[in-house]
């Protein structure tokens, strides 16, 4: 008889996504489990080094790494979508591609900056949460310091 592997999806390709399919591969047996990491990015993001993107002082690609690389000698899937809902009855993940069934969910997807409903503050202010984020910092400072050396 075939037993059928427990399906586990972890939603969330950051530290706490990343590390729980670490601990994962430690503790079972490829076999008995299949696991598919959700990620709206194909790469893991070293958030504490944004602020040295930009600032300048290393290139956007030294903060990340490929999640394809790094569960690639397992049987692990990458599934690059955007989490939709989370039927915790019928467990099934919907993504922006597809539905994914599960047995074990780990929800690991990181947090959204909080304002604290200060009048203007989301509109007047530069987040640093994602890559992008600090590129527009960086060309921001780079326009900042060509408009001041042109005066």
């Amino acid at each position: 008889m075939v037993k059928e592997k427990k399906k586990i999806v972890i939603l969330g390709g950051g530290f706490g996504g990343l590390y729980s399919y670490k601990s994962l591969q430690k503790e079972f047996n490829c076999k008995d489990i299949s696991v598919t990491i959700v990620n709206r990015t194909n790469y893991f993001l070293f958030t504490p080094l944004l602020h040295e993107v930009a600032t300048g002082s290393i290139a956007h690609h030294q903060v990340v790494e490929s999640i394809r690389q790094l569960i690639y000698k397992s049987s692990a899937k990458l599934h690059v979508a955007e989490v939709l809902s989370v039927d915790c009855d019928k467990q099934i993940v919907k993504t922006s591609i597809a539905e994914l069934p599960y047995d074990v969910l780990i929800m690991s997807m990181g947090a959204t900056t909080n304002f604290f409903n200060t009048p203007g503050a989301q509109e007047n202010s530069l987040v640093l949460k994602d890559l992008s984020d600090a590129i527009k910092l960086r060309n921001r400072f780079i326009d900042a310091f060509e408009k001041a050396s042109e005066i």
